[in-house]
This record gives C-alpha cells, sequence and structure tokens, in this order.
C-alpha cells in the first residue's frame, strides 16, 4: 500500500484522543508498506508526520520498527501528561502478603523517599545490612498512574541501575525490582549460611561450581551455602536459573528437585 492519507491521519489522532481519555498507558499505530514502490526517506517522512500529529494529544514515541511489509509506532503517555495526574500519598505497608514476604525473606525492606515537588512518589527497596538506613538496592518512581522500576544489576564489572519501563501498577514494579535486583555482592562479609542434603553426586556438582561462590561440600552429601550464595541463586543469571535457583520459600532447586535449607547456628 501507499501513504497514509489525510482522513487516515485524522482518525488515527482520534484515536489516540480516545486512547488518552479512558486511561489507557500504552498506544500504538501500524501501517502497511511497499518498501518496492515507496523510498526510505518517504516511509520516514509518514512515520514523522504521524509522531508530530499523535505526541500533542499526550503521547510519548517510544519505538519504531519495521515488522514485515508493515511498520509499528508505540506510545506511552507522556511524562509532561502523567506528572499532571494528582495523586494519592502511596501506603507502603499496603501490599499484597506475599509480596511482604519475599521481601522479609531476602531481607529487604521499603523505605518511602521525600515527596518530590514535581508530584513523583519515590520508594526504594533497601537490604537491612550494614547500616540502619540500609543499602538501596533498586527504586520505583510513580508518574501519574504508572510506576517505572529501576534495579541494581551487574554491568561491565560493577553494578548499575537498569530501568524498567512500564506501564506497571506498585506492586508490579516493586515485583520487576525483586526480580532483577542483584545484591549477594553485599552480603560477602555476612558469616550467616545455610545448610541442606542434597545427595554426594549433587554435593560434588554444586562444590564444583565458580559461581557462584560460597558453596562448599560439608560430606555425606550436605553442603552449605553462604547467605551471598543463596542471594545469588534467588535470581540467577539465566543460564543458570534454568537447573538451579533458591525458592521465595528457603528451597534449593536443581534440575526440578527441591531440597529444604535450613539456616546454621
Amino acid at each position: 500500500m501507499g501513504l497514509l492519507h489525510a482522513w487516515r491521519i485524522q482518525r488515527l489522532v482520534s484515536g489516540a484522543r480516545v486512547a488518552f481519555d479512558q486511561g489507557e498507558q500504552t498506544f500504538s499505530v501500524s501501517f502497511d508498506i511497499d518498501t518496492r514502490a515507496l523510498s526510505m526517506r518517504k516511509i520516514r517522512k509518514e512515520v514523522d508526520l504521524i509522531v508530530a500529529q499523535i505526541e500533542p494529544t499526550g503521547w510519548q514515541c517510544v519505538r519504531v520498527a519495521p515488522f514485515l511489509a508493515s511498520v509499528n509506532i508505540d506510545f506511552i503517555r507522556s511524562t509532561e501528561a502523567l506528572l499532571a495526574v494528582e495523586e494519592e500519598p502511596m501506603d507502603i505497608d499496603r501490599i499484597d502478603p506475599d509480596l511482604k514476604e519475599r521481601l522479609k525473606v531476602r531481607r529487604l525492606f521499603l523505605f518511602q523517599e521525600p515527596f518530590d515537588p514535581r508530584g513523583e512518589q519515590k520508594v526504594s527497596v533497601r537490604l537491612g545490612e550494614g547500616s540502619p538506613d540500609g543499602f538501596p538496592v533498586g527504586h520505583v518512581v510513580s508518574s501519574g498512574s504508572t510506576w517505572l522500576s529501576y534495579a541494581r544489576v551487574p554491568r561491565d564489572g560493577t553494578f548499575r541501575n537498569r530501568e524498567f519501563l512500564g506501564p506497571q501498577t506498585f506492586e508490579e514494579a516493586l515485583d520487576t525490582v525483586l526480580t532483577f535486583a542483584r545484591y549477594d555482592d553485599l552480603l560477602r562479609s555476612s558469616e550467616r549460611s545455610y545448610s541442606t542434603v542434597v545427595g554426594m553426586e549433587r554435593a560434588e556438582w554444586l562444590a564444583g561450581h565458580t559461581e557462584p561462590a560460597g558453596i562448599t561440600h560439608l560430606g555425606d552429601g550436605r553442603v552449605r551455602l553462604t547467605e551471598s550464595a543463596v542471594a545469588y541463586l534467588r535470581n540467577p543469571p539465566p543460564g543458570i536459573g534454568l537447573f538451579l535457583f533458591v525458592t521465595d520459600d528457603d528451597r534449593l532447586w536443581i534440575d526440578g528437585d527441591t531440597y529444604p535449607m535450613t539456616p546454621d547456628a
């Protein structure tokens, strides 16, 4: 097909306004292209026209991507529009009990940061280790009716915050932080450890792993895992997490089998 006509643009703008007024968090546009008949310059010009017409209705373009013989354009509610929404203060104590338990098991707690005069709310996820204020391992930020997540992840030999875009609810944003935040390095000075019996073969296999550090075969199929090793295995990299991780009820999962872990005295 050729370029979109003016009436088509008007219909897209109308649809964008309706979606925005209904409280939708995302909006997408897709149109067919014939690369044999149209140059990339003309296609790019049409994309720029659509974006220029839709963004003033309260949207922000975040992605333009070709898909087979079409172009997809994705929008999210713009920051300016989100900040214009009046927010109720978030009660961080009123969260799902399962989420509370996950925080407790991982020795994490929530901390309400000072209110931002621009209208944003920020809640940090902190590790209860080291100092009374804890150590931030991630945070969530509100922008109107959606939340963004930032999680501490390894990158280039150090740790940096990685951004995860919405739309998310407050609890979904917290779940994202719990899923991706890594803080096993902060616990390596801790003397706490856990033990479990997995059998001789798996005990030797675990002790032979260079990653994570902190797993020792004590003999007779019993292994000891340091606190940092347990923290690592709660959010392991994909290559390891396929066959080895620690569940939120403190069980070591190996290839479909689970083994209860007990804290050492």
